[in-house]
């Protein structure tokens, strides 16, 4: 599979504040969405229908899914990764350790509780908003923001 080449000046990720970084990052992508060396994914759609997108990542990679998709299936299942959560801890050292238990509440099995608050995710979409500046960036923002097919 050939190298995708993005030149520079398309990729523009101004450092100096979270949506701006984010942003920048999603309209780096954006761009080359189409490309056939490039599969973007999305969390919901992985959640709403895993079985689907596992075949569309073996798709992408050129391989047959039906001789191990009931196996991906099952370890990609929350169930699954809660009984092998030794497995998914990261090693922590010295001062990392007071960050650590930032992802235990998985384990717990309390994926679906607010990462922020109502507050700051309004914050966080105004931030988003002045930095929409085309209808292509506002289906990329929809699309970040709900999953579903690519536009």
């Amino acid at each position: 599979m050939p190298a995708l080449r993005v030149q520079i000046s398309q990729v523009k990720i101004v450092a100096d504040g979270p949506a701006r970084i984010f942003f920048g990052f999603l309209k780096a992508w954006w761009l080359v969405r189409n490309e056939p060396n490039v599969l973007l994914l999305h969390y919901a759609n992985l959640k709403k229908d895993l079985p689907r997108e596992v075949v569309r990542i073996a798709q992408f990679l050129g391989v047959n899914s039906s001789t191990y998709l009931d196996v991906v299936v099952k370890k990609a299942s929350l169930e699954y990764m809660k009984g092998q959560e030794e497995k998914y801890q990261t090693p922590c050292f010295g001062y990392e350790r007071d960050i650590c238990h930032l992802g235990s509440h998985i384990g717990s099995g309390k994926t679906d509780e607010a990462f922020m608050t109502s507050s700051m995710m309004l914050v966080w979409e105004n931030a988003l908003e002045r930095e929409i500046q085309s209808t292509e960036e506002k289906a990329a923002y929809e699309w970040v923001m709900n999953g579903g097919p690519l536009p």
